[in-house]
């Protein structure tokens, strides 16, 4: 073989790997815009009390461990916490006056990353987009979410500011 070939058969995937890379990126950028986009709509125009903007979802208990997990934008508006995962596409929208518990766990469906993570235990009254998905809102099942952020104790804190003094950690 000589020069020409060789710098083709090295170029090639070095190229490929550079295109790879730009069309992750753009893909990533899209689902951004379209997180910031769908939590813009759900907050109806309210600025969020409290927000995360890389929140590292753990699952719905409902769902099982084989569930993927992913990042997205977390907001606490008025009386309503909500979520919006960037890939896969997946809001989660938790009513304050829903909420049981409000607590923190090491892992959640048998994964960790070895930080403290905010877990929210719910009872659905009315129809959501995640009850539907794992069961009725109809008040009597429970609903666990867990997430990794930044300033756990400020999100407890303010969860709980908006609860009767009867939620908090079993």
């Amino acid at each position: 073989m000589d020069g020409p070939w060789i710098a083709l058969l090295i170029a090639t995937p070095v190229i490929l790997m550079v295109a790879a890379t730009v069309w992750l990126v753009r893909r990533l950028l899209r689902a951004r815009d379209a997180a910031d986009a769908r939590m813009a709509l759900l907050c109806r125009g309210h600025t969020p009390v409290l927000t995360e903007p890389m929140a590292q979802f753990f699952g719905l208990q409902a769902l099982g461990p084989t569930q993927m997990r992913g990042n997205g934008r977390l907001a606490l508006v008025d009386d309503t916490v909500v979520f919006v995962q960037l890939v896969p596409h997946r809001v989660v929208r938790i009513r304050i006056d829903e909420i049981i518990e409000i607590g923190d766990a090491k892992g959640f469906l048998g994964k960790t990353q070895f930080q403290p993570l905010l877990k929210i235990t719910w009872r659905p009254r009315h129809s959501s987009t995640i009850a539907d998905e794992v069961g009725r809102g109809d008040g009597l099942s429970e609903h666990v979410a867990a997430w990794r952020i930044r300033d756990l104790a400020t999100w407890q804190a303010a969860l709980r500011r908006g609860q009767p003094a009867a939620v908090g950690p079993r």
